[in-house]
């Protein structure tokens, strides 16, 4: 989880987001509020845990799906294939 100054690098006005491989997942707008919490953070996760879990299944799924499709392309190339007609 990571913060950006809006506005510039003395802005209290922060954008909170998490960054995966293949997207990034915008999480709120706040201030410094955030970091006067302990562990820092804390609360700002604690509110987004549960859509931050639903995201990794997703993200889960989808890896599940290509490994499958990948293997599935493996499979045909490793096939066996028929005798050219004599």
């Amino acid at each position: 989880m990571i913060h950006l100054h809006l506005g510039g690098q003395n802005s209290d006005v922060l954008l909170f987001l998490v960054q995966y491989p293949d997207r990034v997942v915008l999480l709120e707008i706040n201030t410094h509020q955030h970091f006067a919490t302990e562990p820092k953070g804390s609360l700002l996760r604690a509110v987004h845990e549960r859509h931050l879990a639903r995201i990794a299944q997703e993200i889960t799924a989808e890896l599940a799906v290509k490994a499958a499709r990948i293997q599935a392309g493996l499979d045909k190339l490793r096939k066996p294939k028929p005798p050219p007609d004599a």
